[in-house]
């Protein structure tokens, strides 16, 4: 059981997630935006790193003893765990503070950590892989 399915079975997951589905969507969606899905992926100047293009004080918020700089050496089942984290602490982050939790402002928070200050190309990309990625799953597991 992974992180959003424990929180959709104690009542605390938000209406956007509604099965583990819609999470690996989303989270799908972000790694194709940030790194076409490329686990070794590091960004032109370095500063981001992996799969999900985690940049350093992200990446030590995470508490990890990995250094930052091999970030990107991490089997994609050690990043996509680091992502189901961070993913988590954003959707906290929203529903503490109220706010209606939405793919876009999932999208805002993951590019820039404030959702007022994000590309909003950056959140439309994501939102339209995460409708197209859900669809998918869902047909493929209704097959």
């Amino acid at each position: 059981m992974n992180l959003i399915d424990t929180l959709l079975a104690v009542g605390l997951a938000p209406l956007v997630f509604t099965d583990s589905t819609s999470h690996e969507a989303f989270l799908h969606a972000i790694r194709d935006v940030e790194s076409g899905s490329v686990y070794s992926a590091v960004s032109l100047d370095g500063s981001c790193r992996g799969a999900y293009q985690f940049n350093e004080v992200t990446w030590q918020g995470f508490g990890s003893s990995q250094p930052f700089c091999h970030l990107e050496d991490l089997p994609a089942r050690i990043q996509d765990g680091w992502a189901e984290l961070h993913l988590a602490r954003l959707v906290t982050k929203l529903m503490i503070a109220r706010k209606h939790v939405t793919v876009r402002r999932l999208a805002s928070l993951w590019n820039t950590g404030d959702e007022r200050h994000t590309n909003s190309d950056y959140a439309t990309r994501v939102e339209n892989l995460y409708k197209e990625y859900s669809h998918e799953t869902r047909s493929t597991k209704n097959d």
